[in-house]
Formats: structure tokens, sequence, C-alpha cells
């Protein structure tokens, strides 16, 4: 399996922000509103150069591509997760809840989301990929989706608002009742965001090890894979080079908006960064 390479992370510890909201609109159902305790973001040097431009990829996302019969589940060594809940859309904004979500999804000019609900033994988890204009505007929703920029906004804004899981339904409507961690991954003109909670976490104060999950969840975005590969043999069939850097010249922003701790999950061959109290190092990890 390939593996994404160049990825670097820069963590910010920040103050613990989770918000939980139900609310139901006429003739609306009931919608899960809620920001993880943790989130960070990582870059894929790769991905940002092979496919940097939605102009150089425009064909859509399937549901063959993630969602193929018999192969949706998504698995690695013991844990696995069963799809339980799938969207495919051009409407983004379906997609996110808040004011602050919202506008980084119009700013982006995302032209579709695939978003994927999944069950484990003992995690619910939630996945999504954005198609956006090109890699600045992925940089510029996953920091839109950033639950941090709520505590750095002037008292009285509105702000809020993240990923909105494709059901409403149980498990899905648990996000955020209890501990929760979620990641962004900037993959070229692709935004990865992947969330996840323990089935029995009942407190967000209770800090949680959810690295094996998120991991596990990654897997998500082989489709991405696919495209990169479709993308570097076009260019090598054109006598072009498609030689790439490793990335880590590339600045990634990223948030932990859990307690100081060290973790380190991600999408490639390097990532660091911080984490809630009781989570020990994380080793390097990739998706392959």
């Amino acid at each position: 399996m390939p593996v994404l390479i160049g990825v670097l992370v820069v963590a910010v510890a920040a103050v613990a922000v989770v918000a939980v909201m139900r609310f139901t609109g006429p003739g609306e159902p009931t919608a899960v509103t809620a920001m993880p305790n943790r989130y960070q973001v990582y870059e894929s040097g790769q991905a940002n150069e092979l496919l940097a431009n939605r102009d150089d990829d425009p064909r859509p996302f399937t549901e063959r591509d993630f969602f193929a019969e018999g192969d949706s589940d998504i698995g690695s060594g013991d844990l696995a997760f069963t799809l339980q809940a799938q969207s495919i859309t051009e409407d983004c904004t379906e997609a996110v809840w808040g004011s602050r979500a919202l506008a980084a999804v119009e700013s982006a000019d995302c032209s579709q989301v695939v978003r994927g609900g999944y069950v484990s033994a003992d995690h619910i988890g939630v996945a999504a990929v954005f198609k956006l204009r090109d890699v600045e505007a992925s940089r510029t929703l996953a920091k839109g989706l950033d639950p941090s920029e709520d505590e750095e906004a002037a008292e009285g804004s509105e702000g809020g608002g993240f990923l909105l899981p494709p059901s409403s339904e149980a498990p899905f409507d648990a996000l955020g009742t209890g501990y929760s961690s979620a990641e962004a991954t900037v993959n070229g003109h692709y935004l990865l965001v992947l969330w996840v909670q323990s089935k029995d976490s009942a407190s967000a104060e209770e800090v949680e090890v959810l690295q094996d999950p998120l991991v596990t969840l990654s897997r998500f975005d082989m489709p991405i894979y696919q495209r990169i590969n479709e993308r570097k043999n076009f260019l090598e069939s054109n006598g072009q080079d498609t030689g790439t850097g490793t990335g880590a010249e590339e600045d990634a922003t990223g948030t932990d908006t859990g307690d100081t701790g060290a973790e380190g999950t991600g999408t490639g061959t390097e990532g660091t960064g911080t984490e809630g109290a009781g989570e020990g190092a994380g080793a390097p990890q990739g998706t392959g």
C-alpha cells in the first residue's frame, strides 16, 4: 500500500473545547452539532505537489470509489470499522454546521464531499473527504474547522462549527457527549477529516487514547492515493518529472484542544503533536 511521505505537523495545546447542541428545525431531523476535544492538522507533501489544484483532477468521486459493494468496511490489525451511514453530495454546506465552518467551506470553493459513518466494537467514527479548489483552500477549511478558533474569537462573536456526521441517528448522536478526538490532513486540494469517540465515553473531561482508531479510519483516504498514482502516471507518460519533495519545508498548522501530553497519528511517515493528558507518545504513522 502506498504511503504518503513528508507529513509535518505542528500542534498547539489549547484549552479543551467541546460543544454539544441538538436542535430540530421545522420539518428537519435533529442534527448532531458537536466539536471534538482534540483537533490536529497534518500535511501531505506528495499529494500537495501532485494534486495541488482541482483543475488538474476535476473528476468527481463516486460511491464505488469509497463504498464499493462488499468492500466498504475499514480494518487494520484487530480493529475493524463497519460502514453504517454514507453520503456523497455536491452541496458541501450539508456536511458542516456553524457560521465559522460554513464560511470556510464556501471560501474553499468546495465542489464535493464524501462522508462515511463507521462503528467498531468499541468506537464511533466519522470520515470525510472534501474536494476543494486547491491546496490553499484545503488549508483554509482545515483552519475553519478548528475548535480553538472559538477560543480566540472576540466575545459575542457567533463562531462555532465542525463536521456533521452523515447520520443523526444512533450511535452517531452520541458524538460530543464524551471525549472525542479529530484530525484533518491536507492532501492537495482534498481535505481528509477523521473524528472518533469511544462508545462508552460519557465525560469530555476523561481524556482517552484514540490514536489506534484514528489511524485505522485514515484508510478512508485510499481513493486519494489512487488519484495520486493516476496523476503521477499521467505526468510520467507525458515526459514530466514527478519527483516530489519530502514536505518537511511545509508549515503545517495544527491544534490540540486537550490538555498537554504527546501523540502523533496522522497519515504519513512523520507526525508529532501534543495531546490530552494520559496519551503517550505516538509512533510515526502511515496509512500503508
